[in-house]
């Protein structure tokens, strides 16, 4: 009877070890996978697997059942938006787990994987306010191809096959005067409806998102 008070203070102390040791990523976390089973782009239809550009670095921890948990921000994108969005991707995906040398058990461990903003099949997203929304506000809007002129809100539009939002336009880069950024965001989604929708491989009308460049002419 008295072993178990002891016992129990070790196992405490085993745990509260354990989770003070998860706590802190590591900066060499091994570069993590999906499970094969879960399909990212119907998870998380606004990003894809970083491998050029910018990127949000996200770390961590994958239990051996391949959940992820403790989901930090390694590196930023430098765009607040595509950080978060990372970090809710990783927490809707299941991942592979590293396996025991010896006898390929699967362990936790930590990992980390780099997201950017998805490039829809075929041409882009060309973004096509309402006329005369644009008109009315001494505004031009330009697809975001194109170098972004000075004083322009840029704003990130995803449309669907009918040229529809699908969400709600999200601010990438700030006008620097927030009056405009918002008229900025009211003009995009009164283009709702009139956005040319990207090309899938067939050639059929696709959903696809692209950034918006909105700038406001003084007279």
């Amino acid at each position: 009877m008295r072993a178990w008070p002891a016992l129990t203070l070790a196992l405490a102390l085993a745990l509260g070890a354990r989770v003070i040791c998860a706590q802190t990523a590591p900066q060499n976390a091994t570069e993590a996978h999906p499970a094969w089973t879960y399909n990212v782009s119907s998870k998380c239809p606004d990003l894809h697997a970083a491998d050029d550009g910018p990127a949000a670095v996200v770390v961590f921890f994958v239990s051996d059942f391949g959940v992820p948990s403790q989901a930090t921000i390694q590196t930023s994108s430098g765009t607040k938006e595509l950080d978060e969005a990372a970090l809710q991707c990783v927490q809707r995906l299941k991942f592979q787990p590293r396996t025991r040398l010896g006898d390929g058990a699967p362990v936790g461990s930590w990992q980390k994987i780099a997201w950017r903003w998805q490039r829809p099949l075929g041409a882009p997203v060309a973004a096509v306010a309402t006329p005369a929304a644009v008109v009315a506000a001494g505004a031009i809007a330009v697809p975001a191809a194109a170098a972004a002129p000075a004083g322009a809100t840029e704003l990130r539009v995803c449309a669907d096959e009918a040229g529809h939002l699908a969400q709600a336009p999200t601010l990438v880069r700030s006008s620097g005067d927030a009056g405009r950024d918002a008229a900025a965001v009211k003009i995009a989604r009164a283009g709702s409806g009139n956005y040319r929708p990207a090309a899938s491989l067939g050639g059929k009308p696709a959903s696809g998102c692209a950034t918006l460049s909105i700038r406001f002419e003084s007279e």
